[in-house]
């Protein structure tokens, strides 16, 4: 079996995205909008901090 199979089938990362979207979509579809709005809001800033922690970390070394 090629070597690269075997990688692949172990990880999916279209699959992954697949899921992680309909997780997503089962949550939002039991929200308001009001409740869909702060919760993009919370993943964007969430989003933000981790990526300025990130960059701050590699400005360290």
């Amino acid at each position: 079996m090629d070597k690269k199979k075997k990688i692949s089938d172990k990880f999916d990362c279209v699959e992954m995205k697949h899921r992680a979207a309909r997780i997503i979509s089962r949550k939002l579809s039991k929200m308001t909008r009001e409740e869909e709005l702060a919760y993009w809001r919370s993943k964007t800033k969430h989003s933000y901090l981790k990526q300025t922690r990130t960059k701050s970390n590699f400005t360290k070394i």
